[in-house]
């Protein structure tokens, strides 16, 4: 019981932590960053996750942001779909 609750706590605090530092990235609007959003977006699990890298790089300009833009996109749509498909 014990162990739950500090795994619960602990994920709890990743996903703040997370939240604050995609924070920080999309008010800095450095394109320095964007080898680490992909890293991010590789790991993300969920449309809601891949939104809010979209949402970090919202402001960059680029080649690179605007290609990783276009990977998100694509991963968020084929995402809808494998949830549509699951549905029917």
């Amino acid at each position: 019981m014990v162990w739950i609750n500090w795994f619960l706590a602990e994920r709890r605090r990743l996903k703040r932590t997370m939240k604050l530092f995609l924070a920080g990235i999309a008010l800095s609007r450095d394109s320095k960053y964007i080898p680490t959003l992909r890293q991010i977006m590789g790991k993300a699990d969920g449309e809601w996750e891949l939104r809010k890298v979209l949402q970090a790089l919202k402001g960059m300009t680029g080649p690179e942001a605007r290609q990783l833009r276009l990977d998100i996109n694509k991963r968020i749509r084929d995402t809808g779909k494998i949830g549509a498909s699951t549905i029917d």
